[in-house]
């Protein structure tokens, strides 16, 4: 299951995967970009703050979005554990 997170002005969409089995969750970040005409996306795995894989992102920007989910992973991880339990 994903969970949608947050939609920028943007377009930029953020979302989040149900938690593993080890306590992670990963967050899922995607764009379209009228530049390419394709959409990038980044994904990072929190709380560990690892970029898992990246495509059309700079590395400025994905070490934002570390410390931009990082900051607020507590919330993340309790949104999404409020969400598995309204769905089991």
């Amino acid at each position: 299951m994903i969970y949608p997170i947050i939609s920028y002005e943007d377009g930029t969409e953020v979302t989040a995967s149900k938690i593993d089995a080890d306590g992670q969750v990963k967050v899922y970040i995607e764009k379209f970009d009228k530049k390419t005409d394709m959409f990038i996306n980044a994904e990072l795995l929190i709380p560990n703050a690892k970029i898992i894989s990246s495509n059309g992102y700079s590395d400025e920007e994905l070490n934002g979005f570390i410390e931009k989910y990082s900051a607020i992973q507590d919330d993340i991880i309790d949104y999404v554990k409020e969400k598995e339990k309204i769905s089991a």
